[in-house]
């Protein structure tokens, strides 16, 4: 009894040609603007609830701008030393960002 597995996953194409880090980038500038505006907006209102949004939204940033150094190690070819290249930090990545995820609940 054979069986598909259908999954979605990003081909080497895709990184290589840089389209991926330039809609990381793009998210990246414009969620920046956003959070200085909201930030902003709450600091001139002493609005709590938008200064708190503003701090969530900056967590939003960091986790993106982890994305975004998860696809420039992806990038990087493979060596003699590192056969399959800097593929898997992504992985590691994805960590790294639970752990801060973490933290900051544990702050919260």
């Amino acid at each position: 009894m054979a069986h598909h597995h259908d999954h979605a996953h990003v081909h080497p194409a895709d990184l290589a040609s840089g389209k991926a880090a330039r809609v990381l980038v793009w998210g990246i500038a414009l969620n920046l603007f956003y959070v200085i505006f909201e930030a902003a907006a709450g600091f001139k209102e002493g609005s709590l609830s938008l200064l708190s949004d503003a701090g969530h939204n900056l967590s939003d940033v960091l986790s993106l701008a982890l994305s975004l150094v998860a696809v420039k190690l992806a990038r990087i070819p493979a060596s003699t030393h590192f056969t399959y290249g800097y593929k898997k930090s992504g992985i590691l990545i994805a960590l790294v960002n639970a752990l801060l995820l973490l933290v900051a609940v544990g702050a919260i």
